[in-house]
């Protein structure tokens, strides 16, 4: 019991007498061109349904988009894309400098899905 006792009090001292902080510094994400989103985007993509995605430098599925920005940090690098004149927002994001692999998220609605390149 004394010793439960004390590793309690050692984890509250840890813990609530000092800030817990990452180990890790946090990068931040800078823009790069918009020329390395497209690089990275256009293709034939394959949802975990089998269904596809065809992305071209000027349409993805049947919207037209143009590419907004293109950031990057350590950990991935996003595209942010307006569809149909900026109606709507997507982002397809890349983890961890995997290219043939991408999130897509509609920054609206919430909807999102998973991708990999074929």
């Amino acid at each position: 019991m004394k010793r439960f006792l004390f590793a309690a009090g050692v984890c509250s001292a840890l813990l609530c007498g000092t800030a817990v902080t990452s180990p890790l510094p946090v990068a931040s994400a800078y823009s790069i061109d918009n020329s390395y989103g497209y690089d990275l985007i256009i293709g034939t993509w394959r949802d975990r349904d089998g269904g596809t995605l065809s992305i071209t430098d000027s349409s993805i599925g049947m919207a037209s988009y143009t590419i907004h920005e293109v950031t990057k940090d350590d950990a991935r690098t996003s595209v942010c894309l307006y569809l149909n004149g900026g109606k709507s927002v997507v982002t397809l994001t890349f983890v961890n400098g995997n290219h043939t692999y991408m999130m897509l998220n509609n920054v609206q609605t919430g909807y999102s899905k998973d991708y990999s390149k074929i």
